[in-house]
């Protein structure tokens, strides 16, 4: 899960990062069981928002990807980011009302 799918360059290593776990957590169990618990691990990408622009990595074919929202190549400013909450929340209203 990330905010955003920009560059797609941190959620690739984010994933390769977490499928090297896996396969170091396997190596814990019996070899006749691996395939199996491997089998059975599954992920899958979520994300606020994907800009629609080229990626620099390529998710593995069939992996489940839900975006809640496709936007532009355009900054997008989060709650959780702003320095002052107060100060995003007037912006984010200002904004609304010229949006309207």
């Amino acid at each position: 899960m990330d905010e955003v799918d920009d560059t797609r360059k941190t959620l690739g290593y984010a994933l390769t990062e977490l499928q090297k776990d896996v396969e170091e957590e396997l190596l814990k169990h019996p070899e006749s069981e691996r395939e199996a618990l491997r089998a059975a691990t599954k992920f899958a990408i979520f994300v606020v928002h994907n800009k629609k622009k080229p990626k620099l990595a390529e998710l593995p074919e069939g992996m489940p990807y839900y975006a809640g929202e496709e936007v532009e190549d355009v900054w997008l400013d989060y709650p959780w980011e702003a320095m002052d909450i107060a100060e995003h929340d007037r912006l984010a209203a200002d904004n609304r009302k010229s949006v309207a």
